[in-house]
């Protein structure tokens, strides 16, 4: 682990729930963090997961009976200013008063982390600090002479300073442009890597969550709906909505037979060795899990389609293709003559591309 960072800590969380009112908006959590790993809570506004966050911080009271342990230590009643947590907010939360440096010093000078430390000893983590985020030559600005990009790796730095125990980050990309957003999710994900500091981070954002987290807590309602690394929650969702919400999803309606499952509108059942989703009346797989038939040669278990809506998209080219039955799905492939719109399309769903979800909606 590198020195900039505070001992590892494990995370167990026993039966966190949370109630405004009447309205249990987060359902009891039970859920293991090891020390050092970094966490994705993933879902769509209102699923509880910045408020899992907000209660593991100390921010947020959960629920009687809940339980948070940092490294076996009952934390529930602990405020977050004794905790030993940095968190980041996609709002930045700087002090505008202040210059870069000394937002950066903010935790060093008020006690925040577990030791203390003299001038000398606080000014070299400070250049630190600043050299790790490469924002040296921004040390003496003010925080309103920054971009959006460069006031949160200040954010990142005065949250890393102190050395917290964890580090908490609450969509802290969301208000930046896209390409802003690419690469600074490159750099967190490096600087997690190379500090060895438990994180949990919360998104909504798919692609952020897969490029992040060592794990993935998939988030719905109140509830989590999957647990995993990025692979097992892609390729192995638990149901429809953790196979909808991550990636595109194509889910065709039709019926489950012995040999197969034959689409809404087709005779012949598609080829399909993982039958783990046997069962209910939809099919599902990846737009990219499939293989092109381009001579023209009907295979068995092909499904053929005429192309609707073509689109590049850098990397492949994207097709809807209509179907029999009046239902279209979603391929892409680096097609090395891709086809018109009216063009027939012959594709065959890959080996191990039928994910293994099924649903009784039509």
């Amino acid at each position: 682990m590198n020195s900039t960072s505070s001992q590892n800590t494990r995370i167990n969380l026993r039966r966190c729930a949370k109630t405004f009112g009447n309205t249990q908006v987060l359902k009891p959590v039970t859920l293991d963090i090891q020390a050092g790993e970094t966490v994705v809570l993933l879902g769509p506004s209102g699923c509880g997961k910045t408020t899992l966050l907000r209660i593991i911080s100390g921010l947020e009271a959960p629920d009687h009976g809940s339980a948070i342990l940092f490294n076996d230590e009952d934390v529930t009643s602990r405020p977050i200013e004794k905790r030993q947590v940095g968190m980041v907010f996609q709002s930045y939360a700087l002090f505008p008063n202040m210059t870069v440096r000394q937002n950066v010093g903010y935790g060093l000078t008020t006690g925040q982390g577990d030791e203390r430390l003299t001038k000398a000893d606080r000014d070299t983590r400070i250049e630190t600090m600043l050299k790790m985020m490469r924002i040296q030559d921004l040390a003496d600005r003010s925080i309103d002479q920054l971009s959006g990009g460069q006031r949160q790796r200040v954010a990142l730095a005065r949250a890393i300073a102190p050395r917290p125990k964890v580090l908490l980050l609450d969509e802290p990309l969301t208000a930046l442009d896209a390409t802003l957003r690419d690469d600074l999710r490159m750099e967190i994900n490096a600087l997690l890597r190379d500090l060895g500091i438990t994180a949990i981070y919360v998104t909504h954002d798919q692609s952020e969550a897969m490029a992040l987290g060592d794990r993935i807590v998939v988030m719905s309602e109140g509830t989590i709906e999957q647990i995993g690394t990025p692979e097992e929650i892609y390729h192995q969702p638990n149901n429809m909505f953790v196979a909808t919400f991550i990636g595109a999803t194509n889910a065709l309606s039709g019926h489950w037979g012995h040999k197969g499952f034959v689409p809404r509108g087709m005779e012949v059942p598609v080829a399909a060795l993982r039958m783990a989703a046997q069962g209910g009346n939809l099919m599902c797989f990846r737009p990219e899990d499939v293989d092109l038939i381009e001579d023209g040669d009907q295979a068995s278990g092909a499904l053929k389609g005429i192309a609707r809506t073509i689109a590049f998209v850098g990397s492949c080219h994207r097709v809807i293709v209509e179907l029999p039955g009046n239902q279209t799905v979603t391929l892409e492939s680096a097609w090395c003559h891709p086809p018109h719109p009216g063009d027939p399309v012959l594709f065959k769903i890959q080996e191990n591309g039928v994910l293994p979800v099924w649903s009784n909606e039509a």
